[in-house]
């Protein structure tokens, strides 16, 4: 095998590689060496050796191809070594070079941070009722007052370092009311970047969030509760809650039966794929 197709070799993951690209480089040089030639022909074909090596650049095939086309272009060629040359170069031209590695996303996107009700620790009082959900499945559901110490969570690798934290609450309806209901839900946290101190318990509450009279039984509901902002808040910092269901505040009537609670969600946003070492952004 070349020298020439091995280098070709390295570029197997751009696609697609010109058929038989290695063989027409090769027989260009042969037909170049067995024509008439000026005293100085010897030095150009070794030119044109270095000019099929450096082949192997992306970057540089169109430098590449018109400098080798000038080299042959002042010699005596052959009947169909032009047309092969040309058609060559149209094949270059449509390689589709691989563009540098982006680290960075072409738009901001958000991700969810998951805190499930069901591998949280209760208290001794105001304890949630661990009730039949759907199937032999069973799930959380609050009356007033109850609550639940949530695991912490790590914010993830791609995170945009100081960028809003949308928590909200998933719920489901636990029967079927005829009016409207209203539930209200807190959530209490800390947060704290690696090698920082945690920031001290803040408090946050949904306001009595309307659940529609006559809205379906097991109906998934997402009950946004605030937007926290810490500018300084970087990615892999971690965040420990407690989560309540509180009394309404108005006037409105309470769900017939307690909705259940399945999962505390923090909303985030993502500016890279991850990080670009483990401790780094």
């Amino acid at each position: 095998m070349t020298n020439t197709e091995l280098e070709l070799l390295e570029l197997s993951d751009i696609e697609p590689i010109p058929k038989d690209y290695g063989k027409e480089i090769e027989e260009i040089k042969r037909v170049l060496q067995g024509l008439p030639v000026s005293k100085n022909y010897d030095q150009k074909i070794e030119e044109l050796g270095h000019k099929i090596e450096s082949l192997g650049q992306p970057k540089n095939y169109d430098a590449q191809i018109e400098e080798l086309s000038r080299l042959i272009g002042g010699q005596p060629i052959v009947s169909g070594l032009l047309a092969r040359i040309i058609e060559l170069e149209n094949q270059i031209a449509h390689i589709p070079v691989r563009e540098p590695f982006k680290f960075f996303l072409p738009q901001n996107v958000w991700i969810d941070l998951f805190f499930p009700t069901s591998v949280g620790r209760i208290g001794g009082a105001n304890q949630p009722s661990f009730d039949p959900f759907q199937g032999n499945t069973e799930e959380y559901t609050f009356g007033v007052n109850d609550f639940i110490h949530l695991p912490s969570q790590e914010i993830s690798h791609g995170y945009k370092h100081g960028s809003d934290l949308e928590f909200h609450v998933h719920a489901v309806t636990n029967g079927s009311d005829v009016g409207d209901t209203e539930v209200n839900y807190e959530v209490e946290y800390t947060i704290g970047n690696i090698d920082g101190v945690m920031s001290a318990a803040a408090i946050i509450t949904s306001g009595d969030f309307t659940i529609p009279g006559g809205t379906a039984d097991r109906t998934h509901l997402r009950v946004e509760v605030d937007t926290v902002v810490f500018a300084d808040l970087k990615s892999m910092a971690s965040i420990k809650m407690r989560f309540r269901r509180i009394a309404r505040v108005g006037i409105g009537a309470d769900p017939g039966s307690n909705p259940f609670v399945k999962t505390i969600g923090v909303h985030l946003e993502q500016d890279t794929i991850g990080s670009k070492t483990e401790d780094e952004k």
